[in-house]
């Protein structure tokens, strides 16, 4: 729409706030909190004491961290590796937008004509229309902000196609505990497993920071 209407103020782009709302989050604490009849203004208070209190603790953490080292510099390598590249990403979007490359018709034509075949071909001959849109959510979903790549959504679909067709299997004969359950309790156990070896790791990391960074 921007494109098109031809307004040649690019300045909103290059706004370095951005603004997250919760909506969908919100929502669906609200639902839960009807669902277990618990109380709303208390997740209102926790939220708004948590937000303020997360904010001070950022600022006080990235003092700290400023304090040993500039931001970026050698001591904080994800810096000088993964900021260049996103700048380039974003600096490539603006070049594709305002340059009218995302509108080109061959483009648009074709995915239309590839997305409706596959549309209807899947739809008409295996009965799952829902498939194009799950491919695209897949292959081309996004985690942290960043873009998956192929093998992250690979493994996704392995570990699915294991998990639905074997172990639900072995959990059927073994244990009357259901697929479902076993599955948010396994990714809950492996993501707090994982979150704590994180934590550990990245006390290291900085402890060892530290002290290589002191002038003594």
């Amino acid at each position: 729409m921007i494109y098109s209407s031809g307004w040649a103020d690019k300045r909103i782009w290059f706004a370095p706030v951005s603004i997250y709302a919760g909506g969908p989050g919100i929502a669906q604490a609200f639902m839960q909190a009807d669902i277990l009849q618990a109380s709303k203004s208390e997740y209102i208070k926790t939220y708004i004491i948590v937000f303020f209190a997360g904010i001070l603790v950022t600022l006080l953490f990235v003092s700290y961290l400023w304090s040993l080292s500039p931001i970026p510099s050698g001591a904080y390598p994800a810096t000088i590796i993964f900021w260049p590249v996103d700048a380039m990403n974003w600096a490539r979007w603006q070049v594709w937008l305002w340059t009218g490359y995302f509108f080109r018709r061959d483009l648009i034509i074709g995915g239309f004509a590839a997305g409706s075949a596959i549309y209807l071909l899947t739809s008409l001959l295996f009965h799952k229309p829902y498939f194009l849109v799950a491919f695209i959510t897949g292959a081309f979903g996004s985690y942290l902000g960043y873009t998956m790549q192929l093998e992250g959504t690979m493994a996704m679909l392995i570990g699915s196609i294991i998990g639905n067709k074997v172990v639900s299997r072995i959990l059927s004969r073994r244990s009357n505990i259901p697929y479902g359950v076993f599955a948010n309790r396994f990714y809950m156990g492996g993501a707090i497993g994982w979150s704590l070896m994180e934590s550990i790791r990245a006390l290291l990391i900085l402890v060892s920071r530290s002290m290589w960074l002191l002038p003594y």
